[in-house]
């Protein structure tokens, strides 16, 4: 599968709910469901600057040379939405992933549901996740 399949399958199961309030609930509610973040990547280098809240981003490769992504945040609605951004993205090639642009952002309609604020920080976690596939492809 390509990312660009996945994202369309994510933007199809997501887009069954009709309602964007509803959407959105759904959204932050699978974001409690988040992989662990790794205590020792809680750094300075690892924190997404220019958003409102405390947001952290790391990334590997995997056995298989595939990208990897975890995120955290003290914002429960901003760690959801970096948890879809890091979801999407992972375990896929690094220039795959720097190629990629999160359409569902648009798409889903959550744009409309951010503030301009959160909309920027929401475009810094993308920015280090293709900061991170970049580096990690190099």
């Amino acid at each position: 599968m390509k990312l660009s399949e996945k994202q369309q399958e994510l933007i199809d199961d997501y887009l069954i709910i009709e309602d964007p309030a509803e959407r959105m609930t759904a959204i932050i509610a699978g974001g409690r469901k988040a992989l662990p973040y790794p205590e020792e990547a809680r750094t300075e280098d690892c924190r997404v600057h220019g958003c409102s809240s405390r947001v952290w981003v790391t990334g590997w490769l995997d056995e298989k040379g595939l990208c990897e992504f975890r995120t955290d945040s003290d914002s429960p609605a901003v760690k959801a939405l970096a948890e879809m951004l890091c979801r999407l993205y992972s375990g896929f090639p690094p220039s795959e992933v720097a190629l990629e642009d999160p359409r569902f952002i648009h798409e889903m309609g959550i744009d409309r549901h951010l503030t301009p604020t959160r909309l920027r920080g929401l475009g810094n976690v993308h920015g280090r996740v293709r900061h991170l596939a970049l580096s990690l492809g190099a």
